[in-house]
């Protein structure tokens, strides 16, 4: 049986979760890394001698923040869906065309972090269409659209 050694909030553990829901794989997981299991065990480093289990953000208070970074970086990205907008246009459907492909996946769950990120979100109808197509698949609510961003 598949193990998979990370917390179920991570992003990147969350794409092998959803992998193994599409694919019918039977798995364990176990959390490891802050506030879990240390990463810097010697059971853990000769899995993974780089250590890592997750990404540690610096969340900075409003008092702190920089408005125009946080402007730009808005911008920037409602470029990049404005991408995927035009290539889900082109498809129809999916990502990488007609049908759900491994693609969806991390794209699926970027999305689900930009639409529940509390900025203005232009409107991409073809995104917005696509986000709703993909809970038909088997992990969309487990492991994606699940009050996670």
């Amino acid at each position: 049986m598949l193990q998979i050694l990370g917390k179920a909030t991570s992003i990147n553990v969350r794409k092998v979760l959803w992998t193994c829901a599409e694919l019918d794989l039977p798995f364990e997981r176990e959390d490891w890394g802050t506030g879990f299991r240390s990463t810097e065990t010697a059971d853990f480093l000769a899995l993974n001698p780089n250590a890592m289990a997750l990404l540690a953000l610096v969340r900075n208070s409003p008092a702190h923040q920089d408005a125009e970074a946080i402007r730009a970086s808005s911008a920037n990205w409602a470029s990049h869906i404005g991408i995927l907008n035009r290539q889900l246009e082109s498809t129809g459907a999916f990502v990488a065309g007609p049908d759900f492909s491994l693609a969806d996946i991390p794209i699926g769950l970027s999305l689900n972090r930009w639409f529940s990120t509390p900025l203005a979100h232009p409107d991409f109808p073809a995104v917005s269409d696509y986000f709703e197509r993909l809970a038909a698949q088997p992990g969309y609510r487990d492991y994606c659209r699940n009050g996670t961003p």
